[in-house]
């Protein structure tokens, strides 16, 4: 959001840090510029609430990857058909091959049949 639409939202001017503290803020939201700057003129605690769970649920976010990752690499490395449902349900199909393939991993027919069954 621009210094600009900003002021024009909440009916004053800001400073330039006052902007920058501000749009961080903004950024780091799902909201769009309207809901965000109602709610910063109206509870600025509720703001940093959303704020707070966005970075919590980022986080959950790169545990999960990280996660999928280890679960990837066990399922290659000891051949496991279970560890490999479980990439597969967590990542979706075609992420799972994709992976499989940028990575070098050898195909298990079970993969083939996959590639084949998303054509």
């Amino acid at each position: 959001m621009l210094q600009t639409e900003l002021e024009e939202r909440i009916g004053r001017k800001v400073t330039q840090d006052e902007y920058v503290a501000i749009n961080a803020m903004y950024m780091s939201t799902n909201l769009n510029k309207d809901v965000f700057c109602k709610m910063f003129l109206k509870n600025r605690e509720s703001l940093d609430i959303i704020i707070e769970e966005g970075k919590k649920i980022e986080k959950l976010y790169k545990e999960r990857a990280k996660t999928i990752d280890v679960i990837f690499e066990q399922a290659n490395k000891y051949s496991s058909a279970e560890l490999r449902s479980c990439c597969i349900e967590m990542m979706g199909a075609r992420n799972y091959i994709r992976k499989m393939i940028e990575t070098g991993k050898n195909l298990w027919q079970a993969d083939k049949d996959l590639i084949v069954s998303l054509l």
